[in-house]
């Protein structure tokens, strides 16, 4: 009888596989409750790769990154597992550690040259379709910078995120265009300062000093990691040895911390050079919480009163 259940299960998957788009999201939320329902009794492994396949057609992406990453399940083969990893990586655009996958010889042995042949083409295809479509809506951003308009947090967020997943050298050029901007939120373009630093093909880059109101051209010879300094890596050190302190708020100061000096990046030298001050003002602060989030202008002010003292 219990077999009888499972190739019903698996045949349903592929009969809603079949289904139009206007009835295809009400059976597919219906799959979804009865696979979960199979999870908590653990009778679920003979559905597992319909299960995945269906939430692929549907392009249920967020779905398939929980139950292939989070959820715990155990796949019939080895094989399967690391096939819906690798599809499920490709469509998060990790197409460098996909990559760095594909080369492993132990991954070969147990996928076989047709599977890796398969993902490997898949992932061209999706990172090519990737780089054509973000770059043009990372120009789009880049013309309205040059025009002085002012983006907002979720177009910031997005630009540093889309920048650090393409493999093109094509968007250093952008990142150049980001980082000369005043326009860029100071935190954004601290990440991109960072991810220059660490992976940039170019020695030098234009960049628009906010504090200074003046671009300058700055180069990896004379600048350094935020997280490589001195003084950050104090900080870190004088945060955890607080006994006093709560692991909230040492975790809140931690998050300070890193948005402090990813705002200042590439001059954090500039502006803070005692781990003990630092600590001990953010201490003193009635809002901390609420000064992660206060405007660039509010942050300029009070740090260029700080450096004149």
């Amino acid at each position: 009888m219990k077999r009888q259940w499972r190739n019903s299960m698996t045949e349903k998957y592929t009969i809603i596989n079949d289904l139009q788009s206007d009835e295809f999201e009400e059976k597919l939320e219906s799959a979804i409750e009865e696979f979960e329902h199979k999870m908590s009794t653990k009778d679920y492994q003979v559905d597992l790769v319909p299960f995945l396949q269906l939430l692929e057609k549907g392009k249920r992406w967020d779905d398939l990154t929980y139950y292939v990453e989070e959820a715990a399940l155990e796949f019939d083969t080895e094989a399967n597992q690391w096939e819906w990893k690798i599809k499920v990586a490709i469509h998060n655009h990790q197409f460098h550690q996909v990559e760095e996958w594909m080369q492993k010889d132990e991954l070969i042995s147990v996928l076989g040259m047709e599977r890796i042949l398969e993902l490997t083409l898949l992932c061209e295809k999706e990172k090519s379709e990737f780089t054509k479509s973000e770059m043009v809506k990372l120009q789009q951003l880049s013309e309205k910078l040059k025009k002085d308009e002012v983006l907002s947090e979720e177009q910031n967020s997005y630009i540093v995120r889309t920048l650090t997943q393409m493999q093109t050298l094509l968007k250093w050029s952008v990142v150049e265009s980001f980082l000369s901007s005043a326009n860029t939120q100071l935190f954004w373009k601290g990440f991109l300062v960072e991810y220059w630093l660490k992976e940039g093909p170019s020695k030098k880059m234009n960049f628009y000093d906010a504090f200074s109101n003046d671009r300058v051209e700055i180069s990896k010879e004379n600048i350094t990691s935020v997280y490589e300094n001195r003084v950050f890596i104090e900080i870190e050190s004088l945060i955890s040895k607080q006994a006093q302190l709560s692991e909230e708020m040492k975790e809140l100061l931690l998050q300070k911390l890193h948005s402090d000096f990813l705002r200042v990046a590439p001059f954090a030298e500039n502006y803070f050079r005692d781990a003990g001050e630092w600590v001990e003002t953010q201490l003193q602060r009635d809002d901390l919480l609420l000064s992660l989030y206060e405007g660039d202008k509010t942050f300029i002010k009070a740090h260029q009163t700080l450096h004149n003292c």
